[in-house]
């Protein structure tokens, strides 16, 4: 007994799901898939802008401030007389995205000014940033001078990390070198607004080498919009008091560049290379989300893992289930959800799943199976197709399938041939009581002649010629006999080849095709022929 197409092949299911989870693990681990993932996180958050902060105010040093005040840097006095029209504007919060790390030696005395009016306002943060000091050097914490530490409220990291395409899209809470001691300016900003916003330091950072820069708490920005989204004011306006102090009265006030020529612009998922935004922007929309506790925290790597295998895991178990036509849209069905769910997950429970690496497990796994199911069908067909062959030769319909000989000897087991005669050249090769057959002028190569009792035909195959002659006493089957005679095709020439495909599947299949019609044909010659027996017989 042959195995029948649906039987479970274990082995075959174990080894699929084996390879598929490899190849999803190996996604994982190399984030071969990041682009994908990039593009996939740009479109959820383009159609997700968070909602924005109206108690966040940007005075920008723009291109205007720059051709009112004079080309950059500007003296540390006008950012004094700045913090000093703030702080009678009783701004509750302001924080500065300019670096103050080198001494005026031009103007000594406007660090003092500078110092003396941060210390006045008592909530004024300050940024540092985490560089080389030159060229090949180990990395240094570049502080503000010691005077503007002292005098100001607290320090941020203003360092904003690119991903592979050049975009940023997100940030380090905390960061230093050799330990992760310094919060992001958006962090420091929201844990003096709010004491009781923390997070939670990595345990693994506490003891790293010195001179290594430790970055940890990596969360992703809920944007609010492109470049300009947040009401921003002109440096030079403020000054000359053009805005009003109702704009600043108790907000959190962001000062920092906006202009292209200073260099201070970061591409992002909402702006791209065409309108980047500005860095003191980023730092506010970060600061607004880590407010409002919508920053976005990327899936632990172990739950990673186990999404896409359980997502990986759904094709193998559901596709033996389904129709071979259901397969393909079932597939992008499943893709579909794992698209939903990650978009979902961010909207709703502000996590980062990162889809690619499912939806690819899921591609691999349609022609995966598309292959182990041909190849269990090819094998199932040539199973099949060998039973058949080991069965009586009741089925030869084309003379260039079988030898002539095989075909007259089947033809008469089948039929019952009472008086038979066969010769190849014009000699005999098998005959019994051929002196009872009725002979019949054949005239047409490849076609029958009927006579009486008799039935004969002429074949040329190749350089050989052939005359068959069948005959019957019994004149009650004649007819049906006559009919199963006419519909073998014997008029093909050796030399011409049944009809072939490139495919292999497509041989199996018109091979079986072939043989379920000669079954038919069989089957209808049979029938016919009880039909016609008497009935004292069949009793």
């Amino acid at each position: 007994m042959s195995k029948g197409f649906n039987d479970p092949r274990p082995i075959e299911q174990y080894l699929l799901t084996l390879a598929l989870i490899c190849i999803s693990a190996l996604l994982v681990y190399t984030q071969a898939a990041k682009r994908l993932d990039l593009l996939a996180y740009d479109a959820f958050i383009n159609v997700n802008n968070a909602p924005v902060n109206k108690q966040i105010v940007i005075v920008s040093i723009d291109e205007k401030s720059l051709n009112g005040i004079g080309q950059w840097p500007w003296r540390r006095a006008v950012h004094a007389q700045l913090v000093e029209k703030l702080t009678e504007y009783n701004a509750a919060l302001i924080a500065f995205d300019v670096l103050f790390s080198e001494y005026d030696k031009t103007y000594p005395e406007d660090d003092i000014a500078l110092a003396r009016a941060i210390r006045q306002n008592g909530n004024v943060l300050l940024p540092l940033h985490i560089h080389p000091l030159s060229y090949g050097n180990a990395l240094s914490e570049i502080l503000p001078l010691p005077e503007l530490v002292n005098a100001a409220k607290g320090l941020g990291h203003v360092h904003v990390e690119l991903d592979e395409d050049g975009l940023a899209r997100g940030l380090y809470l905390n960061s230093g070198v050799g330990d992760d001691h310094w919060p992001a300016l958006s962090m420091a900003m929201a844990m003096e607004i709010n004491p009781l916003t923390r997070y939670m330091k990595s345990s693994h950072a506490a003891h790293a080498a010195p001179y290594v820069a430790v970055n940890t708490e990596y969360r992703m920005i809920p944007f609010a919009g492109p470049g300009g989204t947040y009401p921003s004011y002109s440096y030079l306006d403020v000054m000359l008091d053009r805005i009003p102090a109702e704009e600043f009265r108790d907000k959190t006030v962001l000062i920092g560049a906006t202009a292209a020529g200073l260099g201070d612009v970061i591409p992002t998922p909402v702006s791209r290379l065409n309108r980047p935004m500005s860095g003191v922007e980023l730092h506010a929309n970060a600061f607004a989300a880590i407010m409002a506790g919508t920053v976005i925290r990327p899936v632990a790597e172990v739950w990673n893992y186990l999404l896409t295998f359980a997502f990986i895991l759904i094709p193998i178990l559901v596709f033996p289930r389904l129709k071979p036509t259901y397969v393909m849209p079932s597939a992008m069905v499943l893709i579909l959800v794992v698209m939903c769910f990650s978009f979902l997950l961010l909207k709703h429970d502000r996590s980062w799943f990162t889809p690619m690496n499912s939806v690819l497990g899921i591609l691999l796994a349609y022609p995966l199976w598309s292959w182990q199911r041909m190849r269990h069908l090819n094998s199932f067909l040539s199973q099949e197709l060998k039973r058949l062959t080991n069965e009586p030769d009741l089925s030869f319909r084309s003379v260039n399938q079988h030898s002539v000989e095989r075909i007259f000897l089947s033809l008469i087991s089948l039929l019952k041939v009472q008086h038979y005669l066969l010769i190849k050249n014009n000699h005999p090769l098998h005959s019994f009581e051929k002196e009872n057959l009725n002979p019949v002028k054949v005239l047409e190569y490849g076609e029958w002649y009927h006579d009486k009792g008799a039935s004969w035909i002429k074949l040329r195959i190749g350089e050989d010629h052939y005359k068959v002659g069948l005959g019957w006493d019994d004149d009650t089957r004649l007819r049906q006999i006559r009919e199963y005679l006419d519909k073998l095709n014997l008029n093909l020439d050796v030399q011409q080849q049944p009809r072939r495909f490139y495919e292999q599947m497509a041989n199996r299949i018109a091979q079986v095709r072939e043989a379920i019609s000669a079954m038919q044909d069989m089957r209808t010659f049979i029938s016919k022929g009880f039909e016609e027996i008497p009935g004292a017989v069949v009793v």
